[in-house]
């Protein structure tokens, strides 16, 4: 499990021992589609602390014989969490960052443009900020390339009481659980903000 302390709840998980014993229920909902199954290269996109899932997501790639490539972004060297562990996989990596202090100066999306623009790019998952999620599924969008992207949500309940893990559906009113309908939804069926 990997967190960054941001508020109440990763501070007071910040603060315990080493070896406390913790109740999580997890995992939740649907992941990223079977590799095996896609189409073309597979273009893994993470942002800051979305890195780290994807180092599982090339490892299923590699495993199911899928050519994948990853991008990865973060503000600085310091957030580039997991980008270590996702170049042990044999997956290529292309790192980014907001200042230039690891990688090429810009975001995930300005060697993902590039890569799609190739037409060789079959399939796009993406895990990161809201704001790069919408970013990513526009470029996709655009060049008519499928994109699934995995979305941060509290989840309170984890079985979809609660309606606390809601993300808007796109084009029709209602809303999607992200604890039983996600966390991994196709792009073009998700509402996604800026933030």
């Amino acid at each position: 499990m990997i967190y960054r302390v941001v508020g109440r709840g990763t501070k007071a998980l910040s603060a315990l021992p080493p070896e406390t014993e913790l109740d999580v229920m997890g995992p939740l909902g649907h992941s990223f589609p079977d590799p095996g199954a896609g189409r073309g290269r597979l273009v893994l996109v993470g942002g800051g602390l979305g890195i780290p899932p994807m180092v599982a997501a090339a490892e299923r790639a590699v495993a199911a014989g899928r050519e994948t490539v990853a991008v990865v972004g973060a503000r600085t060297r310091a957030y580039l969490a997991g980008a270590a562990e996702l170049e042990q996989t044999g997956v290529p990596v292309v790192v980014v960052t907001d200042d230039g202090s690891s990688g090429t100066r810009g975001l995930v999306v300005d060697p993902l443009g590039q890569m799609l623009a190739d037409g060789t790019v079959g399939e796009v998952w993406a895990c990161g900020p809201e704001g790069m999620l919408q970013a990513v599924k526009e470029r996709c969008l655009a060049a008519g390339v499928p994109c699934f992207v995995s979305v941060e949500r509290h989840m309170a309940c984890g079985f979809g009481a609660c309606i606390g893990c809601t993300v808007p559906k796109a084009g029709e009113p209602g809303f999607y659980k992200a604890c039983q309908d996600g966390p991994v939804f196709a792009a073009e069926e998700v509402e996604l903000g800026g933030a």
